[in-house]
């Protein structure tokens, strides 16, 4: 166990962690988000409540941590394509790092610099921008 400011932290196990994505993913294609439970997800992943919430506080948590990732890769490309876009050399590093973590090959700190890319568009379109349907595919 670890200690982070003022919180005993349980190490997690990927297993578990990788088990919970591809099911909600799955799902989310195919019925409302309304329709989500803690109940039903841990099923379709074969793990436990347990498991479920020593990851996540509750399912609007899972959603900002699951869905919302795999809604900004698939949406960034098109959504750029709005507004004032990005240097040429930031759209091509965002492409660049959109292929790898659509490969799987992808970690945290591309994660990081993708939504650093992605905030500085959006510094350059202070505007609302409406995001249309997003077409998708796990």
């Amino acid at each position: 166990m670890k200690f982070t400011g003022g919180t005993t932290v349980r190490p997690r196990a990927a297993a578990i962690d990788e088990s919970i994505g591809p099911p909600f993913e799955k799902r989310i294609a195919e019925m409302p988000l309304r329709e989500f439970s803690v109940r039903a997800l841990v099923a379709w992943a074969g793990t436990t409540r347990d498991a479920f919430y020593r990851r996540y506080a509750d399912m609007t948590y899972a959603v900002d941590q699951i869905h919302a990732p795999m809604l900004f890769r698939a949406a960034l490309p098109e959504h750029y394509a709005s507004g004032t876009p990005p240097t040429a050399g930031e759209l091509q590093e965002s492409k660049r790092l959109l292929r790898a973590l659509k490969s799987g090959n992808g970690d945290d700190e591309q994660v990081d610099r993708l939504s650093e890319l992605a905030v500085a568009w959006a510094a350059l379109n202070p505007m609302r921008i409406p995001l249309g349907k997003v077409d998708y595919e796990r």
